[in-house]
């Protein structure tokens, strides 16, 4: 978000450089390249940041859950090496997360998949995510009038038609590594799994572009006499968006993740350890459930514990992020005014 201000405030600068190129006074061939390197550099670095901590270890919060914290011991316990005779009560140990910090997680990832683990499945994400770009720019070009609402609705559609590669990259990322590739976990899909899906993917889908629609329609509606470049107007669209986030998307999220994750086959190993029936809201088919978690008791699985540690992983990868965007906006910042007292 800061990211994406700073660089609208930059667009006059990049309309002056562009003229330039092409009006003014020949320069150094080598100074566009240098602003495009940096700018490829930046958000190929966000994007990996991104992934990993946002996307890997986000997922992976949400699916782990609290482990007993009442462990009856009968009898001995080994302390030092030392038989030491206990009587038979419970001693209340505080329950431990994998993901209650990024080191942790990336360290658990380094363990069971090797150095490249931060970025397990960062190629299924890539591809259903082009997919649902085409889908999305076919939608609005063909089907709808090009206007902001269209925009979201043709995004609501295609996030839809992505529903099953969207699974099967949950399934990859929180499996322990096998040989079985994030191309087996899609096309162990069925079409019930798609099914059971659409529902809480719908639900989703609504959620993101409602994020997206608002702070814009908000930054959008001020008045002839409200310059765009407004603070105050700014800051409202940034505030409303943070709000909306963690009101509405992290459930919205957490709930999709879970219905998706409570899919995954028993034989499956995972890299977290959760619960598979989710408190016995799962009741197998055979059984004559639906085999599959409920939205609503997919959020009031999720405890409070889970949730602090969750906006916790986020608010850590937004520190990460606005660290990046304090070092490359100096950099870039200082590459502009070089080019502008260049080309005059």
């Amino acid at each position: 978000m800061v990211t994406a201000h700073l660089a609208a405030r930059a667009m006059p600068y990049h309309r002056d450089i562009s003229q330039a190129f092409t009006t003014g006074p020949p320069g150094p061939a080598w100074l566009p390249y240098v602003l495009a390197f940096t700018v490829l550099v930046y958000l190929i670095v966000a994007s990996l940041l991104q992934y990993t901590y946002a996307d890997l270890v986000g997922t992976l919060a949400i699916v782990e859950e609290r482990q007993d914290s009442n462990l009856v011991f009968d009898g001995q316990v080994n302390v030092s090496d030392e038989k030491l005779p206990i009587e038979p009560e419970a001693i209340t140990v505080k329950p431990t997360y994998i993901t209650s910090s990024l080191r942790k997680t990336t360290r658990r990832l380094r363990e069971v998949g090797g150095r490249r683990a931060h970025f397990r499945g960062i190629g299924l994400q890539f591809i259903y995510q082009f997919i649902a770009m085409v889908i999305k720019g076919f939608i609005q070009a063909n089907l709808l009038r090009r206007n902001e609402v269209s925009h979201h609705i043709a995004g609501f559609v295609a996030s839809l038609m992505v529903a099953g590669p969207m699974m099967a990259w949950t399934h990859y990322v929180i499996s322990e590594p096998s040989q079985k590739s994030w191309y087996g976990h899609l096309c162990d899909l069925t079409f019930k799994d798609w099914k059971k899906i659409m529902p809480v993917t719908a639900l989703w889908a609504f959620v993101q572009q409602l994020q997206l629609y608002l702070p814009t329609a908000l930054y959008n509606s001020a008045g002839p006499y409200v310059p765009k470049a407004d603070p105050v107007l700014i800051a409202a669209a940034i505030l409303l968006n943070i709000v909306l986030f963690g009101l509405v998307m992290v459930p919205a999220l957490v709930t999709l993740t879970r219905v998706q994750a409570s899919l995954l086959p028993e034989n499956i190993q995972t890299i977290v350890t959760f619960d598979r029936s989710f408190d016995g809201k799962v009741v197998p088919e055979i059984l004559g459930g639906t085999g599959v978690l409920g939205m609503l008791d997919a959020w009031k699985t999720f405890d409070w514990a889970s949730r602090r540690r969750l906006l916790g992983v986020y608010a850590k990868v937004f520190s990460l992020q606005f660290a990046l965007a304090f070092c490359f906006v100096p950099l870039y910042t200082a590459e502009i005014l070089l080019a502008r007292q260049i080309w005059g």
